[in-house]
């Protein structure tokens, strides 16, 4: 097994530093020459079910189809060596979910904040006009402000892969409500959430003093919240929970926007490019001018709650909760299989033997 430290070679590639690690791999900030690029190793922990190598497998081919400036671009992969690895563009900054829960996405600019967010999307619609569906968009997979990087395409898939998908793949807290089909547009709710994040500096739905655990106990929160209107829409924020750059801005038009991004799907909005136009005309106005330049954090009264692990787990490669899920274990299902039958056989067996008996 391939040991990973500091100035060791794989294929020309010297490696520098470990920046990232999870259940499914490492990641290695790396060098070719003058050229920086990151890479992404294959856990070196057993893989009976293949989840890690379908990962891994899963970030070459997305990468090799989608050619996009905010998406990391693939230099080189092995996907046949014990420790498998995929060499990509390295993305250099901050990991968004670090970004916000630290307060440091209002050191930039609200229209700054809009541009990344457009960036973003337009790499998002990439993705899906290749038609791969990312299923993670969320800040923990986005890094950098001067040039932002959507990352971590362990679970996408094929858009004609959908149908047989497990549904049990993804974060939770960037999920669709319950009964919506796990595709292109729940990524784009994804990204709504994100968006909302980098507005107001918190998670719409989240409320750290009550957090789910389970995946469909966090949707199923999500879309009870939304039902029952019970979510920090703008418009029932108080005036400490509003950032500063927004101050000058209707909330309840901006609360509008954020209603049909996170409404029904026939109801959503038809693009990105449509909902973030709408978000700066609606935010970048006249009235709003004078607070652009007083960005200050926004107080909760959480307080410190928000930067728990979800917030600040910022590793590069694929957190836990969204790895591709165990495949079957056909031998044991046999087996079990069997055992019931021996047992259901054994039961009618003794009834028999008990009435003949008697």
């Amino acid at each position: 097994m391939m040991e990973l430290a500091a100035d060791i070679i794989v294929s020309g590639y010297t490696l520098e530093e470990r920046i990232g690690a999870g259940a499914a791999g490492e990641v290695w900030r790396a060098h070719y020459g003058d050229q920086k690029v990151a890479i992404k190793f294959m856990s070196d922990v057993p893989d009976p079910n293949g989840k890690f190598a379908r990962s891994i497998q899963a970030e070459v081919q997305a990468l090799g189809l989608i050619q996009h400036p905010n998406i990391p671009h693939l230099f080189d992969y092995d996907l046949q060596s014990t420790r498998r690895y995929v060499v990509m563009t390295l993305a250099e900054g901050m990991s968004w979910d670090v970004l916000i829960a630290s307060g440091a996405a209002f050191n930039l600019r609200l229209d700054a904040r809009l541009e990344l967010l457009r960036q973003i999307a337009d790499a998002l619609t990439a993705v899906h006009q290749q038609g791969i569906i990312h299923r993670d968009v969320k800040p923990g997979n986005i890094r950098g402000t001067q040039h932002p990087m959507l990352l971590d395409f362990g679970v996408a898939i094929r858009q004609q892969e959908m149908s047989t998908a497990s549904s049990q793949v993804g974060t939770g807290l960037y999920m669709p409500p319950l009964g919506d089909a796990l595709d292109e547009h729940s990524d784009t709710f994804g990204f709504a959430i994100v968006a909302y994040e980098m507005l107001f500096g918190r998670h719409p739905f989240y409320d750290p003093a009550n957090p789910p655990t389970l995946l469909d106990e966090t949707r199923r929160m999500t879309t009870l919240r939304l039902r029952q209107h019970d979510w920090y829409a703008p418009t029932r924020l108080n005036v400490a929970e509003v950032p500063t750059d927004l101050r000058g801005v209707d909330l309840g038009r901006l609360e509008a926007m954020f209603v049909r991004a996170f409404g029904p799907r026939h109801s959503r909005w038809p693009d990105l490019e449509a909902f973030l136009q709408a978000l700066r005309e609606t935010v970048l106005t006249p009235e709003n001018a004078p607070y652009l330049d007083q960005a200050r954090p926004p107080k909760f009264d959480e307080g410190e709650a928000l930067k728990q692990a979800h917030y600040t787990d910022h590793a590069l490669a694929e957190h836990e909760a969204t790895q591709h899920p165990n495949s079957p274990n056909r031998q044991r299902l046999f087996w079990s299989g069997l055992m019931v039958a021996v047992i259901l056989f054994s039961l009618v067996w003794l009834l028999i033997m008990t009435h003949y008996t008697i």
